[in-house]
C-alpha cells in the first residue's frame, strides 16, 4: 500500500481535512487510541463530519478508522465512513447496524439507507475498537473485507457499484445523515492504496513529535522566547509564532522521541502551519545525520493554513524509517 491520508488529529485543528461539515466535529483532548487528540463527533439531529478528496479515484483502497462509541445515538444506521465517487456520490457506506448496545457492522451500498450488503462484529458501548476496510468497487467482481482488531469479520464479494463511476474519491467520516448518527469518538484515520509494500494498515497508531529544543537553524525570528517554545504546542497557539521576509530563512527544531522503542514506521508526516502577508511559500525541512533534506514549495495564505508532506521513506537512507533515527531527526521549515 502507499499512504495516501493520515490524521490523529494531533495538530488541534481539523485544517487537515478538506471536507468538513459545516457545523463541524470537535478536537477532544481524551478517548485518543493513540497519542493525545481525538475527533469528537456529537451531532444532535444535524451532520457532523471530516474527511478527504483524494487527488485522484481509486478503484481498490484501504480505509482504516479507530472509533469508540460513546452514547447509542439515533435510530437506524449510523454511519462511520462514507465512500463517495469521483462525483462526490455516495458509494458505499460502513456503519453500526442500530441503536442496540451491542450492535454490528453494516456494510451497504450507496447510502447507510442503501441496499445493505453484509453485517458482522460485535460492537459495545464504551469500547475502542480499530476498524480497517478494503474496498474493490465494480458491479460483478467487487469485494469488501472488513477487520476488527486485527480480525475478519466481513469478507463479501460481489456488486460493490452503485454509481456510474467504479471509483472511490471521497473519503468521509461520521454522518452525513440528520436522522441515523454515530457519536463518539475516531482516531487513527488512514487512507491507503493497493500499491507498495504492505497491504492492510496493520491497526497502525499516529503518534505526535513535536519541537522540543533549538536545532541547529534559527533563522526566523520568534515573537517570544526561543523559536521553537512559539511552535511547541498541541493546539495551535496563534498569539506566539516565527516570522521571516527572508526566502530560504530556515528553522529546524529537536524533536521528542517516539513513545516506543519497537515496531515498523510505515510513514513521517510532516505538518507545518503558516500564513503570509502577500504570496508565499513553506517547505517542510529534516535534517538527518548533518544533511538538509528540503520537501516542495506549499502555498499559504492570509489566514493560517496547514500543510502537509508524507514520507513512507527516510530521505537520507530511500529506505524505511527507523525509530532511532526519527528520534534523532531535527525537524523544521523554510521559507520560499
Amino acid at each position: 500500500m502507499a499512504l495516501l491520508r493520515a490524521s490523529g488529529i494531533e495538530s488541534g485543528t481539523l485544517l487537515d481535512f478538506d471536507i468538513v461539515s459545516p457545523t463541524p466535529p470537535s478536537v477532544e483532548t481524551a478517548d485518543s487510541r493513540t497519542g493525545v487528540n481525538s475527533l469528537k463527533l456529537d451531532p444532535n439531529f444535524d451532520l457532523r463530519y471530516a474527511g478527504w478528496r483524494l487527488d485522484s479515484a481509486l478503484s481498490e483502497l484501504y480505509v482504516q478508522a479507530a472509533f469508540k462509541r460513546t452514547n447509542t445515538g439515533a435510530n437506524g444506521v449510523q454511519a462511520l465512513v462514507i465512500l463517495r465517487d469521483e462525483a462526490s456520490a455516495d458509494q458505499l457506506a460502513i456503519g453500526l447496524h442500530d441503536q442496540n448496545d451491542p450492535t454490528a457492522i453494516d456494510i451497504s451500498r450507496g447510502s447507510v439507507t442503501g441496499t445493505w450488503l453484509a453485517s458482522g462484529g460485535v460492537i459495545h458501548l464504551n469500547t475502542r475498537y480499530c476498524m480497517e476496510v478494503y474496498v474493490k468497487i465494480a458491479d460483478a467482481g467487487g469485494v469488501i473485507q472488513v477487520r476488527l482488531d486485527g480480525a475478519l469479520i466481513i469478507d463479501f464479494a460481489g456488486d460493490t457499484q452503485q454509481t456510474g463511476n467504479a471509483n472511490v474519491q471521497d473519503i468521509i467520516f461520521g454522518n452525513l445523515d440528520g436522522v441515523r448518527y454515530f457519536k463518539g469518538n475516531m482516531d487513527d484515520l488512514i487512507v491507503c492504496d493497493n500499491t507498495g509494500t504492505y497491504t492492510w494498515p496493520n491497526q497502525a497508531g499516529i503518534y505526535p513529535v513535536r519541537p522540543a529544543g533549538a536545532g541547529i537553524y534559527t533563522q526566523f525570528t520568534p515573537s517570544a522566547g526561543a523559536n521553537y517554545e512559539c511552535v511547541d504546542e498541541s493546539a495551535p497557539n496563534d498569539a506566539d509564532y516565527n516570522s521571516s521576509s527572508t526566502v530560504d530563512h530556515k528553522d529546524s527544531f529537536a524533536m521528542s522521541d517516539l513513545p516506543f522503542s519497537a515496531g515498523d514506521i510505515y510513514a513521517v508526516k510532516w505538518t507545518g502551519r503558516g500564513k503570509v502577508d502577500g504570496a508565499g511559500n513553506l517547505a517542510r525541512l529534516y535534517r538527518i545525520g548533518g544533511a538538509d533534506y528540503q520537501g516542495g514549495d506549499q502555498a499559504l495564505g492570509a489566514g493560517y493554513t496547514e500543510v502537509t508532506e508524507i514520507l513512507e521513506a527516510s530521505p537520507d537512507t530511500a529506505a524505511a524509517w527507523g525509530i532511532a533515527e526519527v528520534n534523532g531527526l531535527e525537524a523544521g521549515y523554510v521559507n520560499r
